[in-house]
């Protein structure tokens, strides 16, 4: 997580548009959550 924080940071130095990146990195993060989320129940609630 920190990572991410520190890339943000970095792009807003260089004075690039980072509202996209920032909103697709907010969407990555929150596929990625529902995955780590519904990877151990198998498939019963896995697709919903």
């Amino acid at each position: 997580m920190g990572r991410r924080v520190f890339n943000l940071r970095q792009e807003d130095v260089m004075g690039r548009s980072i509202q996209h990146k920032r909103k697709s990195l907010r969407n990555a993060n929150k596929k990625r959550v529902r995955a780590l989320r519904y990877k151990n129940r198998g498939v019963k609630k896995g697709k919903r």
